[in-house]
């Protein structure tokens, strides 16, 4: 053997303790630096799937408020959609009254102009009833006057007649006495 080997052959068991340690050391910062980084990457994992339960989580709300939203807008439109049946519903009806007020407006114009002439038919009968009331009234004067004339004239033909009677009476009288004086 050589001197120099030998020399070294009581540290050879403490070289390979010291290489065994090494190795040991080496191995055991490998697994301790392998199980860190497998509970780093474990953690990772983690926030990873936090942060994706929490994106989840926020999208969900996003969505719900999204469908919350759209349910509010289905019962605006909804509404709206009501609000404009109603207000076809209304324009119609005032279309139909504002047909039935023109129907009404043309039939009272009309009958204005009915009136119109029926006014003016009424005052030409009112001139020619005033007309006629005036030739009455000239004729019932005419008539009184003639009746006061024929009344006189009645009278005079009373009294005519009375003075006729007597004097008819007188002269038969007269001539019955003649008579009787003649025959006697």
């Amino acid at each position: 053997m050589n001197p120099s080997v030998e020399s070294f052959a009581p540290a050879l068991p403490l070289v390979a303790a010291l290489v065994v340690g090494l190795l040991v050391g080496v191995l055991i910062a490998w697994l301790i630096n392998r199980r860190l980084l497998a509970n780093r990457l474990e953690l990772f994992a983690r926030e990873q799937e936090a942060q994706q339960q929490a994106a989840t989580h926020a999208w969900q709300l996003r969505e719900q408020q999204a469908q919350h939203q759209l349910a509010q807008l289905q019962a605006q439109l909804s509404d709206a959609r009501a609000v404009l049946e109603r207000v076809q519903q209304q324009s119609e009806q005032q279309r139909q009254q504002l047909d039935e007020a023109r129907r009404a407006l043309a039939a009272a114009q009309e009958k204005n102009e009915q009136l119109d002439e029926t006014k003016l038919a009424l005052q030409t009968s009112r001139e020619d009833n005033a007309r006629l009331r005036s030739q009455q009234a000239e004729l019932n004067t005419r008539l009184e006057g003639e009746r006061k004339n024929f009344e006189e004239q009645l009278s005079l033909l009373k009294t005519a007649k009375t003075e006729l009677t007597r004097e008819f009476e007188n002269l038969a009288n007269k001539i019955f006495e003649q008579k009787q004086q003649q025959f006697s």
